[in-house]
This record gives structure tokens, sequence and C-alpha cells, in this order.
């Protein structure tokens, strides 16, 4: 609030002021700098980023073409 510079926190039942910007992480059930729909989505992306089964070639190659840029 810019009155008072209290930060607020909704619980589920009542507003409650926290010191200074304390607002606490958010779960998949509470709300927290994130809502708790977010955090679920955040994590099911997470949970499903790409990957290759191939990595080590990948990382081959890219060297090279590092190693190449590098001296160039």
């Amino acid at each position: 609030m810019k009155d008072t510079d209290y930060t607020y926190h909704w619980n589920g039942t009542a507003w409650i002021a926290i010191p200074a910007n304390a607002v606490p992480k958010e779960t998949a059930s509470v709300d927290g700098l994130m809502s708790r729909g977010d955090k679920t989505s955040l994590d099911g992306a997470v949970s499903k980023a790409h990957t290759h089964g191939n990595q080590s070639v990948l990382d081959k190659v890219f060297q090279s073409l590092l190693d190449a840029w590098n001296s160039a």
C-alpha cells in the first residue's frame, strides 16, 4: 500500500501485513510470488522439457563449430 508501505498477503480468509516484500513462495496449492496456477503450469513445462537422445553427438558438432569460430 502506498500510504503505509506495507505488503499484504491474502491467506484465504484475511489480508495479512507481511514484512518488506517477504511474499511467500508459491506451491501447487497456495499463491505466492506467482499464482498457484502459474506455478503448476511452470512445473509442468519444466517436467516436459525437450531433450535429445543424441546429445553427445550434438555436443561434438557444436564444439567443433565453436572451435572453428574461435580460430577464425
